[in-house]
């Protein structure tokens, strides 16, 4: 927290299994380095990417901006939206009982900032208690509460 601007990291962008993949894509990369230079670069580019790739939001509240970023390669990916007036954040839960799958939906949590006029989607989170843990953190910047639909 920079005085009026707020910056809350969320999920990474991949899954676990994503990101142990982008690890032997590192070591392979390595390994070609020295016989094939293009591919062991594409190799470690590729993993970084997956390794190091996020979701965020900055809020700022001198402005009354919320940007909502997607980060690679350490490039910040978004485009800032005003609002006037925040009344609340609130949070849902979008999972939906669709069988007796092994696989679980990613994101199950997304947390909106309502305004005047619009609702922005502020964080998205497979767990309840990361995401209220930062929601509360963006609640006490902007003095506003937190609310459960």
């Amino acid at each position: 927290m920079k005085g009026d601007i707020i910056d809350i990291k969320g999920p990474k962008m991949f899954a676990l299994p994503f990101r142990l993949f982008g690890i032997v894509l590192i070591i392979v990369g390595v390994y070609y380095i020295n016989s094939q230079p293009f591919i062991g670069i594409l190799n470690a580019i590729a993993a970084l990417i997956a390794i190091l790739s996020f979701e965020g939001v900055e809020i700022n509240r001198k402005n009354k901006t919320v940007k909502r970023y997607t980060s690679v390669l350490f490039i910040r990916i978004g485009k800032p939206r005003k609002y006037k007036i925040a009344d609340h954040i609130y949070y849902v839960n979008t999972q939906r009982d669709e069988g007796k799958g092994i696989i679980k939906p990613k994101n199950n949590f997304k947390a909106y900032l309502h305004t005047e006029k619009d609702n922005f989607l502020l964080l998205k989170d497979s767990e309840e208690n990361s995401l209220l843990q930062n929601l509360r953190v963006l609640a006490k910047f902007l003095s506003i509460e937190v609310k459960k639909i």
